[in-house]
């Protein structure tokens, strides 16, 4: 006998198993929003440091870095930070043991510094009024100091913003709700405590990990009258991603780490660079004292 082949439509199938539908739903749901807001254009990772300047009273030179798993590796980790040849270097994700021991190895390179809660300040010039913030929105804080440069005094403030949460399965369901509301409501009053903590009479710079997977604290330091250093000087510079990782077995990237001033300055150069064994890269800005301010 013949075996009759019926036709059963798709909403039958539905009705019949709606949970198969419902989880493949939110499973396309999931990773096209993790390849929209993730994934960079390309994979440009500049490997040459800027061009040396001299210690000119008119310039100061900025970097930012998240160690991450760099803290393993402490003498490569020591040798980015050198190869930054910055005057202030900005850390993020420093353990209790990175911390000491990075320190130590550089304390003859930048003779001030201040650590608290895993970020850290590292100056070749004096810190005045250093103070740590926890931020009242997110998991990590703010750390905020006052610089004696040879080009007079300015306020350096180390960032490291809230991130998405991916550490439990609810959380991992409710990402793209994240990507959408959350975080941007979360980074718009990180960054409002920032601002707050700031004096309004100094020079500003902000730099650190900002986390950022919406932009809307690039938005808001914008709309205040920030400038994003990197941006200033290089074209299309979301196609240089500064944390790299692994996306359903393909390599992806993103720009999270930033350095932003205020109009007391202008950029001169401005570039990323390898920040291995980390799995973010740092940013070094040189930046100009703006005689017209």
């Amino acid at each position: 006998m013949k075996r009759i082949l019926t036709y059963r439509p798709l909403y039958w199938e539905i009705q019949k198993q709606p949970w198969r539908y419902l989880v493949n739903y939110f499973r396309i749901s999931l990773i096209v929003s993790l390849g929209m807001t993730l994934i960079a254009c390309c994979s440009k990772v500049p490997t040459c440091p800027l061009a040396r300047h001299s210690h000119h009273s008119n310039v100061v030179r900025v970097g930012t870095y998240n160690v991450f798993t760099g803290a393993h590796d402490v003498p490569l980790t020591v040798k980015v930070i050198r190869q930054m040849e910055a005057d202030v270097v900005m850390l993020q994700e420093l353990s209790p043991k990175g911390r000491v021991m990075i320190g130590r190895a550089l304390k003859f390179d930048f003779p001030y510094h201040h650590f608290s809660e895993g970020v850290a300040i590292l100056s070749r010039f004096p810190l005045k009024n250093a103070r740590y913030r926890h931020s009242e929105h997110g998991i990590n804080g703010f750390l905020f100091v006052e610089v004696e440069s040879p080009g007079g005094r300015l306020q350096v403030a180390n960032l490291h913003l809230d991130p998405l949460r991916i550490w439990t399965a609810r959380e991992k369901w409710l990402l793209p709700a994240q990507l959408i509301w959350g975080q941007g409501e979360m980074h718009r009053g990180e960054v409002r405590e920032i601002i707050d903590a700031l004096r309004t009479d100094l020079p500003t710079i902000l730099a650190g990990d900002f986390n950022s997977a919406n932009g809307a604290a690039i938005r808001e330091l914008k709309m205040l009258g920030f400038t994003d250093s990197y941006a200033a000087v290089t074209d299309c510079p979301s196609k240089t991603p500064t944390l790299h990782f692994s996306l359903f077995g393909f390599k992806a990237g993103r720009r999270i780490d930033y350095i932003f001033h205020d109009k007391s300055f202008q950029t001169v150069e401005s570039q990323v660079f390898s920040g291995l064994p980390s799995d973010h890269d740092t940013v070094v800005s040189v930046l100009r004292w703006n005689q017209n301010q």
